[in-house]
């Protein structure tokens, strides 16, 4: 371990660690949502693609709504492709822009029938897509080393 008898450079080294940290940690969370949101999106059965298109990811407050669908290729007939490629797209783009303390990262859907379908309501698919990207949040934070680097 490293002793310091100059103050100033002992302030300088915890600035450098401090800022080490600050970036792990944005880095970290940014991780854990995109695999939380991959896997959402993922595990929601298709039918037109319109439940999963449909997971609009937001920094500092959910984004309610159904916004994206209208606009896929195809309309409502789309099928699960770009319906998975859009809310892929539109969530990293989303996480990309978050920094630390700058509000929490949303996930959100708001189909009508999303709780049907995380109930388990889809022949294609078992419900739980909530507890996938949990699960996968979770696995991607266990990961996590805040002083690499320093």
């Amino acid at each position: 371990m490293a002793t310091f008898r100059d103050p100033k450079k002992f302030a300088k080294r915890m600035f450098f660690i401090s800022s080490k940290v600050k970036k792990n940690a944005e880095n970290a969370v940014k991780k854990a949502a995109l695999a939380a949101d991959r896997a959402a999106v993922m595990a929601t059965p298709v039918d037109t693609g319109r439940a999963r298109a449909n997971w609009l990811v937001s920094v500092g407050k959910p984004r309610l709504g159904e916004e994206f669908f209208d606009s896929m290729p195809g309309g409502k007939t789309s099928n699960e492709g770009p319906a998975a490629s859009q809310a892929l797209d539109q969530g990293r783009a989303a996480i990309m822009k978050y920094k630390l303390g700058k509000g929490g990262i949303f996930i959100s859907n708001s189909v009508h029938y999303i709780q049907r379908l995380e109930s388990g309501s889809s022949a294609q698919a078992p419900g739980g897509m909530t507890a996938a990207a949990l699960m996968a949040a979770r696995r991607q934070l266990g990961t996590v080393r805040l002083l690499k680097g320093t």
